[in-house]
């Protein structure tokens, strides 16, 4: 998980990256309080392989239907039942 994030903030610096933190999230005591939905990186399929990347975008659209806390929550539990970047996307796509 820290990979995840180290990876995210250095696009930040760059950049190539929208992050937004969200006020209820972080009123619910879970951090980092990231607005999952609404952040992204640009052009993420100049940065990962095309596998990567489709499995991004199934995440992605199971996060769409969740509000920002529901999102977090289910990232903060997933991320701790996972070893690594690749064990966490292929768990979020069955």
């Amino acid at each position: 998980s820290f990979k995840f994030f180290k990876n995210h903030f250095i696009h930040f610096r760059t950049g190539n990256m929208e992050l937004q933190l969200d006020r209820k999230i972080a009123n619910r005591r879970i951090f980092p309080a990231i607005d999952l939905t609404s952040s992204s990186t640009r052009r993420d399929d100049l940065l990962l392989d095309e596998n990567t990347v489709q499995r991004m975008w199934v995440m992605r659209k199971y996060l769409a239907d969740m509000n920002p806390v529901e999102a977090m929550e289910f990232m903060s539990e997933r991320i701790k039942q996972t070893k690594n970047n690749e064990e966490f996307l292929i768990s979020m796509n069955g």
